[in-house]
């Protein structure tokens, strides 16, 4: 069975935060980068300011990996965890 989703980077990220094998915040490093192309359009208004406080929370220090070598893992588990549901609520609707 083939199944689409209705946002495929939002389930590249997703599917890169929960398969690949590396740390944590170098899934979600990588997760962001394909997240920070999603324009308004692509989500619904709630879900799109949750993204953009996503990314800024990954981007504090000018990129993801310098914020990623700062943090610790728990902070980067929440993300994850964040941007999960953003991808299970943009399913729902």
């Amino acid at each position: 069975m083939n199944r689409t989703f209705k946002n495929d980077r939002l389930f590249r990220a997703v599917d890169m935060l929960l398969f690949r094998e590396n740390d944590i915040r170098i899934r979600v490093a990588d997760a962001c980068y394909i997240l920070k192309d999603i324009n308004q359009r692509e989500l619904s208004n709630e879900l799109y300011v949750e993204l953009q406080k996503i990314l800024d929370d990954a981007c504090k220090d000018g990129s993801f990996e310098e914020t990623a070598k700062k943090c610790r893992k728990k902070t980067y588990v929440g993300l994850a965890k964040r941007i999960y549901a953003i991808h299970y609520k943009n399913e729902l609707n």
